[in-house]
Parts: structure tokens; sequence; C-alpha cells
């Protein structure tokens, strides 16, 4: 069997968790050829490089060029951006149809381009497609997530589009609150649609606690808030900074923040009272890309992971679920998926960025109160 593997983000876990997982399984088909269409920019990425340290084989690799990301995102710029997606790959598919026939095609991150895909999709001559869907929003509105708008139904209907054709196979999600909608929402396909849980990695490392906290230069008494991962603005990087940097946070609390910033989250860095806080080491860096045993390490020693994400990105959380595998209580905007998980599984508290006061009082009975396990 031939599967075509489609990824051009080496951002986030795309490449580290999705890819990686995905392709170790299917390595183990002696049957099955791997090829994947990507970009060079993502081929020579760290992250990448992962996968020929796990000795993971290609058969073959195509490369395309895809657009970049519009910096200032409006209606306009994203529809425009998302058009330029899609002719990428028609264009790709044109010149190499008679060259190029899988059995199965996977895009392992359909999010950037599904509903232009909805309305020119029967131009692409492709079959058997399956593809992960991160963080689908059209139904949010129902669970208070965000308000409604137009674009929530007009998206439901171009989904349903694009799932009534015979050339999609299967569509996962890791969203179980858009599995439980998706029942009633889809009837005549709801079975093209399946939940899957979040991708994490299954290691372990022996550790002793206070050694690590020594490394990283932390003494006993000092509790974590982690911050990780990509450590762009949506992250909620600024609101945590203005709550840390303000004298009623607790003292006690020293914040991580690792993985590899933004141009926008260095640029604030950079800032006088928070470049104060990086020179005591009450705000710890780590700009770079953070291998698995670090990663386990760092969720060692966390107290609490920050995942108060702001900036509309109301979706599913990698880091959540990383979280919950290491048994580390989380800390959540109150409109987003991960305040429904939360409120469900009792696996953290949730902050409101308006209400500082009350922000503080919470932080506070976390740290000095609350065991959560």
């Amino acid at each position: 069997m031939n599967i075509l593997f489609i990824e051009f983000d080496n951002t986030g876990h795309h490449i580290t968790l999705y890819m990686r997982l995905l392709l170790k399984e299917f390595i183990k088909k002696q049957d099955y050829k791997i090829w994947l269409l990507t970009t060079k920019e993502v081929f020579l990425s760290n992250e990448f490089r992962i996968l020929q340290l796990d000795k993971i084989k290609l058969n073959k690799i195509f490369f395309i060029n895809i657009p970049a990301k519009p910096l200032n995102k409006n209606y306009l710029t994203i529809i425009i951006y998302q058009l330029q997606y899609f002719l990428s790959i028609f264009i790709f598919f044109l010149k190499n149809n008679k060259n190029i026939k899988p059995d199965k095609i996977y895009f392992n991150h359909f999010d950037p381009f599904i509903f232009i895909f909805s309305i020119f999709f029967y131009f692409l001559n492709i079959r058997n497609v399956i593809g992960l869907y991160l963080n689908p929003k059209f139904h949010y509105y129902l669970y208070n997530i965000k308000n409604y708008s137009i674009l929530d139904s007009f998206k439901k209907y171009l989904f349903s589009f694009l799932l009534s054709s015979k050339k999609i196979n299967k569509i996962f999600v890791v969203d179980e609150l858009f599995y439980k909608y998706s029942r009633k929402a889809f009837p005549n396909n709801k079975e093209k649609i399946k939940l899957v849980n979040e991708a994490i990695s299954n290691y372990q490392y022996s550790y002793n606690i206070i050694k690590l906290k020594s490394k990283y230069g932390i003494s006993p008494e000092h509790k974590v808030i982690l911050v990780y991962g990509y450590l762009d603005l949506r992250k909620g990087i600024e609101e945590l900074l203005l709550l840390y940097n303000n004298a009623n946070f607790p003292t006690n609390i020293i914040i991580i923040f690792a993985g590899i910033q933004s141009q926008n989250v260095k640029f604030i860095f950079k800032k006088k009272e928070y470049s104060d806080l990086i020179r005591k080491k009450r705000i710890i860096l780590l700009n770079r890309y953070i291998s698995d045993k670090e990663e386990f390490y760092l969720f060692k020693i966390t107290y609490l992971t920050w995942v108060a994400y702001s900036g509309g990105s109301h979706g599913s959380s990698g880091v959540l679920n990383k979280s919950i595998a290491m048994g580390t209580p989380i800390i959540v905007n109150n409109k987003s998926l991960n305040y429904w998980l939360v409120r469900k599984y009792n696996i953290g508290v949730s902050i409101d960025f308006s209400l500082k006061k009350k922000n503080f009082n919470i932080i506070n009975k976390i740290f000095f109160k609350i065991k959560f396990y």
C-alpha cells in the first residue's frame, strides 16, 4: 500500500508527535510504502531531524512551495492564503497525476485549508483522503465557548459538503465535544468522523526533583509554572506576564517558558520590566527545541501548566493532554475547549483575564491550599 503523507507545518507538535508516532506505526507494516509531501523548510527543520534520529525511513519525499502565513490576519487575507495553499497542492497533483497514484492520502493537519477544500475539492483528481482535523470551532457557540457568528453556519455547511464527498474516507478529530455534536449534525456521514486521542509520547526517565530544579537554578522551595511549546502571543503569555509582574502575585513562583519564541514574544521579553525578572532568574527562558527527555524533566518539576490561551485560541491543546499524562494541574482561560475539559474531569482551575484580583486569589489558592493529586 502506498500512502502519501502531507505535512507543511513544523511548529507545535505536528511533526514531533502526530507525524512521528503515526509513521512509526506505518513502517511496522512491511507492505506499506510511505511518501511525504512537504516543504524544504520543514525538511530542514530541527523537528524533522527527530524523524531521522528515530530511523524513520521514507520511500519518497516530494517538495512544494506554499505561501507564507499572512502577518495581518483578517477574513480577506486568510481566504487569499487558503486559496494559495490549495492552489499549490492542486498544481502538484496536476503535474504528477500520472506518476503519483497513492492508495491513500493522509493530511496530518487539515485545518489550514479544510473550508477551501470543501469548495474546490472536486477539482482534485484524488481519492481515499484521510485527514486530522484538530480545531473545528463552528460548534463552540452551542457550549458557550464563544459567541455565535453567521460564519459558524456557513462553515458547518461547507464541512457537511466536504464530508459528503466520496473522495473523503475518514476525518479524525480530537475534540470530544465536536464528535458528540457531529452525531446529530451530520447523521448521513457521521461514520466518517472518528474520535482519536491527542498524540502523547510514552516515555519514562529516572529523576530527582531537587537535582532537576538545581539544573535550572531553581531552589527546592520555589514552585514552577510552565509555559510550553511554540511560544506566541495566543498562548496568553502577555496576560501571564502582566499578572506575574504585580505585587499581589505569589513570590515563591518561577515561570519557565520552554520552546521556540515568535518574534512578538521575543520583543516582549526585551521590555525592561520583564528583562529584570529574567536577570533575577524569576523567569527562565529556554528558547529552543525541547527534546523528549528534557520535556519529561520540565513537566516533572512543574507545579502548574499554563494553558490559559488567548487571542482566539479556543481549541484543543496538546500541552493540556501532556500535562494530564504527567499528572500536572492545569490553569486555563474560561473561554475555551480546555475550560470545558477542566470542568468535566476536574484537572485544574480557570481564570478570567478581565478579573485581575480574582485571578491572584485563584493562583494563591492553587499554590498554598489546593492539592489536585
